[in-house]
């Protein structure tokens, strides 16, 4: 049997119908799946270390510091291989075991590693409290 024009149409529309719902259904994991696909890309060229610099790429970072908060991670959980994706809390624990936040999250300041952000590595360490007297963050 011969498909007709009008079939033929009949069929697209509906395959288009089915593709559209299912991809507005399934979005966010579209989303993901290329976000880990562009994670798993990135790790074949660049290493932690220059990951790190390309995501804070609007942060002055202390190069010493992101060599210790490297070393530091690799002592207290996993160690990184060039190649492997990093763990999704990578990059707010560096945030955390610098001094950003205790400076107000000032972006012009240049952003200096403090301590590994555990409480079984540094105990009576609170990343995100400031003392008296410290500048205040414009974001709040």
């Amino acid at each position: 049997m011969m498909m007709t024009r009008r079939t033929f149409f009949r069929v697209v529309a509906s395959c288009g119908a089915v593709f559209v719902a299912g991809w507005l259904f399934w979005r966010e994991s579209l989303t993901s799946f290329f976000s880990r696909g562009t994670e798993r890309i990135l790790a074949l060229v660049l290493s932690p270390q220059q990951r790190l610099y390309a995501h804070f790429s609007y942060l002055q970072l202390d190069p010493d510091g992101v060599q210790r908060y490297l070393a530091d991670y690799n002592r207290y959980r996993e160690p990184l291989s060039r190649h492997s994706r990093l763990p999704e809390d990578f990059y707010t624990l560096y945030l955390l075991s610098t001094d950003f936040f205790r400076l107000g999250a000032d972006e012009s300041r240049q952003v200096r590693y403090v301590a590994f952000a555990d409480p079984y590595v540094s105990p009576c360490r609170n990343p995100l409290a400031r003392p008296p007297g410290a500048p205040q963050s414009s974001q709040l």
